[in-house]
């Protein structure tokens, strides 16, 4: 029975504690959302070419918006291979902005393709994977 008692008497200050501590983390949460992010919306992240002549490079640009309200910056854009070549915005974009990240494939080799572009930034997902699909074929005489 004293047990009860106790454990009835230390319930009101186990929940003031909890109360207290809630508190005191809530000004790093607001100071966190009031600093900001950027986000990136991106149109789409693959793109299929289709049938593609050999020896004719083909070239998509992969467009993003920032709907955070914190610049973005791309860091780092890196294509899979050296078959494909990368441009990209460099300056930071602001909120609301648009920018880019276009992709060159070489079309060298026959046969269906897939290459990536890795693309990181400094958003919560920090690396993107952008895609270019397609198939080379041999020119026609």
């Amino acid at each position: 029975m004293k047990k009860v008692i106790t454990l009835l008497a230390l319930l009101p200050l186990l929940s003031l504690s909890v109360k207290a501590q809630s508190m005191f983390n809530a000004p790093a949460a607001m100071a966190f959302e009031a600093e900001g992010q950027a986000k990136i919306q991106w149109e789409v992240k693959e793109h299929v070419f289709g049938n593609v002549p050999q020896g004719k490079p083909v070239t998509y640009r992969f467009e993003f918006t920032n709907t955070g309200n914190k610049d973005l910056v791309l860091q780092q854009v890196k294509p899979s291979c050296s078959c494909t070549a990368s441009d990209y915005t460099k300056d930071p974009i602001k909120p609301g902005e648009k920018g880019y990240v276009e992709a060159q494939y070489n079309a060298a080799g026959l046969g269906s393709f897939t290459k990536s572009v890795s693309v990181t930034t400094n958003t919560e997902e920090v690396t993107t994977v952008l895609y270019l699909k397609g198939t080379v074929e041999a020119p026609k005489e």
